[in-house]
């Protein structure tokens, strides 16, 4: 029989207190507060969001970094974790898609437009407009966060 996945309304109630979850993730909470800042991606994450603009960018240059050893060791690790591969796997697939629209626009002599409305820096969109030269290409790259647009 297929096990029933909880329901949104399930997973946003507070976990009980000292069950197995609610301890197993304090520690992690402690982890990521103390030693876990020695990893610049989970600084990175606490100071500007693990969703933020910033933070893909970190992931998709996928290099890790940190105070001392330790501290790159654990960013090694957060950055290879499977939510992070899958993120920069869809970085590969959206630059494929956005050079297939690029190149298809070409031809029948149209301008491309692209508009990230929540782009960080956007290094992304940089690489393809340094990727599609001469190629009647337009970016257009919001954020909420002006200290992100400026990253």
């Amino acid at each position: 029989m297929k096990k029933k996945l909880p329901t949104f309304e399930e997973l946003s109630k507070p976990l009980a207190p000292l069950s197995f979850n609610w301890f197993k993730w304090s520690v992690v909470s402690l982890c990521l507060r103390s030693i876990g800042r020695l990893s610049h991606g989970i600084q990175l994450g606490f100071q500007y969001g693990f969703d933020s603009g910033n933070m893909l960018d970190y992931v998709y240059e996928n290099k890790p970094q940190g105070l001392s050893l330790i501290g790159r060791l654990i960013d090694k690790a957060y950055l290879n974790g499977p939510g992070w591969t899958g993120i920069r796997q869809r970085k590969i697939h959206l630059k494929n898609i956005l050079k297939e629209i690029i190149a298809t626009n070409k031809e029948s002599h149209k301008e491309t437009v692209i508009m990230d409305l929540a782009g960080g820096p956007g290094r992304y969109l940089l690489e393809t407009i340094q990727e599609n030269p001469d190629r009647g290409l337009t970016v257009i790259c919001r954020d909420m966060s002006e200290e992100a647009l400026a990253g």
